[in-house]
């Protein structure tokens, strides 16, 4: 299944099929919320993969989790002198996600986007991601 929500309310729910695309739900809300977060989850405890797809932009802000690593695919690695200079690494490079900086070390990893997001509980590490088109879309704080 899939869902298709824009930003004025429009909502379309459907399911591919054999012969096509069968629409669930289709509906207008004319007087829509501002959506703020997202949760998923697969229910009755179900193991699942939901791959979350998005049309945004990076809007400069980033969301951080302290004493967590993004356990993922990495772009490149290098020692900054903070974790400002580590993300602005980051920030020109469209396929990166955001980066893992290591608060003793200074390590700074460059996070690839386009893959499932892990986090480990890691108490010397902070997982920063891009924020896109708006604050409540920050990935890392999302899942």
């Amino acid at each position: 299944m899939e869902l298709r929500l824009t930003l004025h309310g429009h909502m379309v729910l459907y399911m591919e099929t054999d012969i096509g695309p069968n629409i669930i739900l289709n509906w207008t809300d004319l007087n829509p919320l501002p959506i703020q977060g997202v949760g998923i989850m697969t229910g009755w405890g179900a193991d699942g993969i939901w791959i979350i797809e998005h049309k945004s932009f990076f809007i400069g802000r980033y969301c951080g989790i302290p004493a967590t690593y993004g356990d993922m695919k990495i772009l490149s690695s290098s020692t900054q002198s903070s974790r400002l200079s580590c993300i602005s690494k980051c920030s020109p490079i469209s396929v990166c996600l955001g980066v893992n900086f290591n608060l003793l070390t200074k390590e700074c990893e460059l996070v690839y986007g386009g893959q499932l997001i892990n986090k480990l509980s890691r108490p010397d590490w902070s997982f920063h991601t891009k924020c896109l088109k708006g604050t409540a879309m920050c990935l890392a704080c999302l899942v």
